[in-house]
Parts: structure tokens; sequence; C-alpha cells
């Protein structure tokens, strides 16, 4: 009896291990599929097939963990699901798989594997001091030193430190000159040099890349590089030879597409169009139906549009791009953009002979088409002289002038004439606000304020910021804040330099009494107002809820706390985080996304991406937060940057410094620093919107 009742024990204890084991096996087999799809695909983008099965690892993984706790199996579920949650990009979560292992099981043979991965997840989140710290530490480990040399050298990629870069690099290639990563190297030595423009270097390290080292899309970006930096160097001839070389060449076959479209770009640089006119109708009608065809038909759009003014005929293009298009593609997007902006534009042409309307507003939307969608710069500063020349006395006036400055200052690159443009506006409409926009323009040529002759509202606001935020002379800034008050009643800078007086009063001064004057007379002069609200509450008239967060003055800065240590576990989270932001004002400056050529994506050009930004009182980006990154690094970063290099029109009505804003970013093609953008730059001149 005690035999039979032992048997079924044994029989019901080793029952219960093949469950779990079981469990166990299918999460490891799930992750071994995802993992063989993930290597298969070449691509930094994970399938979908991929991460399905990432997820079911996941699933399983997460089963062991609550129905067999006490399991052996328990330590090699946590290192898995961390694994899954770092390949699926869920790197938060990854982080805390890692820990539970570390601190449920310091001797776990998979402790050193989670440090070296959480090192990543944190390199993939931007941490990258504490990244930093646990890669040094694990390059003293003969077992990680390679992967931990090559990682550092990744963390100063990363973080744009190009010149550390390369000396990282470079010293991984003499330490480790048999590694399977040195191609992998190259490829990011050939990168640097690219973005710093030493187009030979690039060349020379491109060239040293085998194939069989990288995945396709590496190899295949080098080669398309190689082409793109011999043409940048002069040497035109070459580079369509090795783009031929590649047409010609097997292994290239699924790409070829794209391969024609640069050979098809090359052409067009070179004014050529009829050459490519003739590649790009050769695309059309060899690969129909996808993604290279729709691109070609927007080519031949663009330079319907921008070499011969034929609108008509870059709006067919344009539309057969469309429907060339494949469902859900970016160029879709694009093209159907384009298609709109044209047909917008002849409609207000047709507006121009309708009496019924008004003219000059209708003008000046055909101008602002002319810059924002169609890049027509010569015509755009046509129509704004006409505005210019023929009403002058119309409040659109100044706004077109200050638009013509601003496209000699950043398009055409002519500041003489730019001096001239903004000179004007200064002279002959001294107390707008786009006065402003002149005096800054002359600060950063390094003119003085006081040798511009001509003293406007923006000249007397920005001089008491000077004072108050450089010298911390109270006194003179108060004396010119009174300047902008009193001489310019009816602008905008008026109730901002009220609040600053209040400011003054309240927190340097400590003069109660000349503070609530202050915001009685806010009260009095900004009725209906975030302005009113703020000196209300301040009054005690108001509760503090009445500013929606605003209950601070906007020349203080306001903490960051809450915002810096929110839950971004996901991203969704993130997004409605966003969602509860206010709309960023519109910039007056915006950052140039500059990312290299060849992660031109046509998934990706077009996409609207939402941003989280701390604007501080002087419209400069401070902090951001990539709300819906877009699952490439490398464009993340660009996007990221470009906020960062984004001024924003402070001056807006309505807008309050020193907060979080919601920002949305259209990712365009890529720049170089001497380059602007060519889709939507246009959309941030101060004044337009």
């Amino acid at each position: 009896m005690k035999k039979t009742i032992f048997i079924i024990l044994l029989i019901s204890l080793t029952g219960l291990s093949c469950v779990y084991y079981n469990t166990f096996f299918l999460a490891k087999k799930y992750y071994g599929l995802a993992e063989d799809i993930r290597k298969d695909a070449e691509s930094d983008v994970i399938p979908p097939d991929a991460e399905n099965l990432y997820t079911k690892a996941i699933e399983k993984g997460s089963k062991v963990l609550v129905l067999y706790p006490e399991s052996k199996y328990v330590d090699d579920a946590l290192f898995l699901i961390g694994m899954c949650y770092y390949w699926t990009g869920n790197y938060l979560r990854g982080i805390r798989k890692f820990d539970e292992l570390s601190l449920s099981f310091p001797e776990s043979e998979h402790l050193g594997d989670a440090r070296y991965y959480r090192a990543l997840c944190e390199l993939e989140l931007g941490r990258y001091v504490s990244a930093y710290e646990t890669l040094l530490e694990l390059q003293k480990e003969d077992r990680y030193k390679e992967r931990a040399a090559f990682m550092l050298a990744e963390l100063q990629y990363q973080q744009k430190d190009y010149c550390k870069a390369v000396a990282a690099y470079k010293l991984f290639l003499q330490d480790y000159p048999e590694s399977d990563r040195v191609s992998f190297v190259y490829y990011r030595l050939g990168t640097i040099y690219y973005l710093e423009g030493q187009y030979q270097e690039a060349i020379v390290a491109f060239q040293k890349i085998e194939k069989s080292k990288v995945n396709f899309n590496d190899y295949f970006n080098a080669q398309l590089l190689i082409g793109e930096c011999l043409y940048n160097v002069g040497k035109v001839d070459e580079a369509l030879a090795h783009y031929q070389s590649m047409v010609a060449d097997e292994k290239y076959r699924e790409t070829w597409g794209d391969v024609l479209l640069q050979m098809g770009d090359v052409y067009y640089l070179e004014n050529d169009t009829a050459k490519a006119r003739e590649i790009w109708e050769d695309i059309i009608d060899d690969y129909p139906r996808t993604e290279v065809a729709a691109w070609a038909y927007y080519k031949m759009g663009m330079m319907y549009q921008n070499k011969y003014g034929d609108f008509d005929k870059a709006k067919e293009m344009f539309d057969l791009a469309v429907s060339e298009a494949p469902r859900n593609s970016s160029i879709k997007e694009l093209a159907l953009s384009k298609s709109e902006s044209l047909q917008k534009l002849a409609e207000y042409k047709s507006e121009l002979v309708d009496t019924s309307v008004s003219r000059l507003v209708t003008q000046f939307k055909v101008a602002e088409m002319y810059l924002m969608e169609l890049e027509h710069v010569d015509s755009a500063i046509s129509t704004f002289q006409y505005i210019i020349e023929n009403h002058s006395s119309d409040s659109l006036a100044p706004k077109a002038i200050y638009s013509v400055g601003w496209i000699y200052e950043n398009m055409k690159k002519d500041s003489k004439t730019a001096d001239s443009v903004y000179s004007l506006l200064l002279s002959n409409y001294p107390e707008t606000d786009y006065a402003f926009g002149a005096v800054d323009y002359f600060k950063s040529r390094g003119t003085a304020l006081d040798s511009l002759g001509v003293q406007t509202v923006a000249y007397y606001f920005v001089k008491a910021e000077e004072f108050l935020f450089t010298y911390e002379w109270e006194d003179s800034a108060l004396k010119y804040y009174d300047l902008v008050i009193d001489s310019f009643p009816g602008s905008q800078f008026v109730p901002k330099a009220i609040t600053a007086k209040a400011y003054i009063y309240e927190n340097c001064l400590r003069d109660a009494t000349q503070a609530t004057a202050c915001y009685q007379q806010l009260v009095e002069q900004c009725p209906n107002t975030e302005y009113e609200d703020l000196a209300l509450v301040k009054l005690g008239d108001k509760a503090p809820d009445i500013l929606r967060d605003r209950d601070k003055l906007p020349i203080q800065q306001e903490t960051r706390e809450e915002y810096a240590d929110a839950d971004t576990e996901t991203v969704a989270d993130e997004d409605t985080l966003g969602d509860k932001l206010p709309k960023a004002p519109n910039p007056k400056k915006r950052g140039r996304l500059i990312y290299p050529e060849f992660k031109k994506s046509r998934e990706l050009t077009g996409r609207r991406v939402q941003l989280k930004i701390f604007i501080n009182y002087f419209g400069e980006v401070e902090d951001v937060v990539l709300l819906t990154p877009t699952g490439d690094q490398v464009i993340d970063e660009a996007l990221v940057r470009a906020a960062e290099n984004t001024i924003f029109d402070w001056t807006e009505d309505g807008f309050e410094g020193d907060q979080w804003y919601r920002y949305e970013m259209r990712i365009t093609e890529p720049q170089t620093e001497e380059e602007t953008e060519e889709d939507n730059i246009f959309e941030d001149i101060r004044g337009f919107q």
C-alpha cells in the first residue's frame, strides 16, 4: 500500500514538473522562432511575425512566474521575458525583468547577460550615464570585453559625439581586428564621415565592409552612400557608373528600383531632366503598383512644379503617384498633400477674379502657398512685394515685409538685402509686433540695439528683458516696461510688460502694493484673457484652478518634476499625457531635420510624430520627449534634435512660457547644415499662421 502511494505521489510530482517544463519549453520555442525570423529579416525593424512570437513567449514565460513560482525555470523565464521586451522595444519593462532577475537570483547563470542587456535598454532610453557605467564595468570581464567595447563606441555614436565615437571605433578595430563586428564598425565610421562631409574617407570606410558580415540593408545603404559620396566630391560619372554596376548585379535585384531612383536624382541635379524623366518612366513601366513607381511619379511632379512651373502637369503626376502607391504607403499621403496644395492654389487664383471676396487676403494666401507648399520663392516674393507696394496701410503690409526679410535671411542667404528689408520694417512700422522680428534679426547679426536708430515696441521690450535677466537691474527694466505700456498701448507686448512688472515688484523688490496695482491693471486692460485669470488669482478673487495649471508667472521657471518622473512604460501612456498638454505656439525658427540620406524611408517620409516639449519664457526648448517613436532610432534622435533647436514665437497671443507643450513634426527628406526643409519649413515663418 505504501509503495502504491509513493508511486502515485511520484507520478503526480513528475506530472507537475512536466507541466511547468512544457510551459517554459513553449516560451523558449516561441522565442527561438522569433529570433530566427528577426535575424533572417536583416533589418532594424522587427517583422510582425517575430513580434507576435515574442509576445507569445512573454505570455508563456509569465505563466511560469505566476503559476509555478517555485520552479527551477523562474530565472530562465525572467531573462527570456526581459529579452523579448528588449527586442520589441519595451525597454522599461525589460529593465524591470532584468532587475527582478538580479535581485531574486544573484547566482543565476543569466546574471551577466542580464546586466549587459539592461545597459542596452538604458542606452535605448537615452540614459547614457548609467549605461556607460555598466558597460565600463562589463568591459573588465573577459566574457563581455569585446561586446562592451563595441557598445561604448555605439553610445558615443548615439549621443552624436562623433569625435569620441570615431576614436572608440578605431580603438575597437585595433583591439579586435578579427571580430565579426568589424564590418559594421566600418559602416558606422563611413556614416560618420558622410555626416561630417568627409566623403572620400566615407568611401574608403564603406568599401571595407564585407557583405557577409552585415545585414543586407546596411550593406545596400552603404553602397548607395558610396554613390552619393562620389557625386558630392564631383565625380558624377563615377557615381553613375557605381549605380549602374549595382543595377547590373543580381544580388541587388530586389532593390534595383531604389538604385534607379538615385540615378534619376543625379541626372536631375545635373539639369539633365530628359534623362531623369526617362529613368523615372522606365521605373513606372518596370515596377507598376509599387512604392518606387509612386516615387517616380512624385519626382516627375516635383520636376514639373519646380523646373517648369507647370502646375497642372505637376498635379497630374501627384495624382498618379497617389493611385500607384500601395495602400497605407507614406508616399501616397505625401503626393496627396502636394495635389491638394495645387488644387488649393487654383482655387485661390480663381478667387482673385471674384470681386466679392477680399483680394488682398487671397493674394497673401497665394504668397504663402508659393512658399509653404510649392517652393516658388521668387513668386512668393513678387506677390508679397505687390502687397507692400499697393497696400502699405493695410495690417498685412508689415507681415509681408517681415516675410520677405525672412526669405532673404534664411532661404537666399542674402544678408545685405535682408538688412534692407528689416530696416524698412523698423522704419515704416515701428509700432507693430513684427518689428520684434527685425530687432531679433539684427541682434543675431551682432548689431547693438541702440545702433538701429529706430526705437520700436520690440526694442523697448527686449531692452527691459536685458536689464532684468542679464544685468538684474530691476529699476531700469521697470522704466523700459513702462515705455512699452505707455507708448504702445495697442501692442500685444503690453500685458506681458505689466505681468513682468508685477513679477519684479512681487519677487524682486518685495513691494506688495505695487504688485497689486499691476494685477489690477491687468484685470482692467486684459479682460477675458489668461492675464486676467492670473491677476484674479493673485488678487485672491478666483481659485487657482482657473488657470488650468497656469498658476505661475510666464517669466518664472515652472517645475518639471511632475513630468520628469512620469511613468513612460508604454507609448500609449505618453500619448495620453501629450493629449492633455496645450499646443505649442508657432515656431519662428525651426530646427533642421538632419539625418543620413540612406535613412530616408518611403514608409516614414511624411509621417507626423508627436512630441512633448518644455518651452521657456523666451521660446527656447529646454527638454524634449518623443511620444510616438518611428522605430528608427537615428530618425527619432534627429527629430528630438530638430525640436531642441526650434525657437517658438513667445510673442504669440496666449503663450505662457516655462511649461510643457504638445508639438507635432512631419518627417521630411533629410537635410544638411546648409539646406533648409523642402516641404514644410515655411509653415514656421513667424506670423504666417
